[in-house]
């Protein structure tokens, strides 16, 4: 059975497909870029490999904020 939680991650698995969306022991929402080799201009510009969040709201939020940084 699918938890509303595992339901909002697939959700972002499928709206960020660029990037592994996971959920850790710990209760930390993680999203790593697939296959990505920021360059040095990109990493200053803001753009992260992996961004972190204690709850869902914040991570959709970092990942729309990474969106806009392409």
């Amino acid at each position: 059975m699918t938890t509303p939680r595992e339901s909002r991650l697939d959700e972002l698995r499928a709206e960020f497909p660029a990037w592994a969306v996971f959920r850790s022991d710990e209760g930390t929402f993680y999203a790593t870029r697939r296959g990505v080799i920021l360059t040095s201009e990109q990493l200053n510009s803001g753009s992260h490999k992996t961004v972190v969040a204690e709850d869902l709201p914040t991570l959709v939020e970092l990942l729309r904020e990474q969106a806009m940084l392409r």
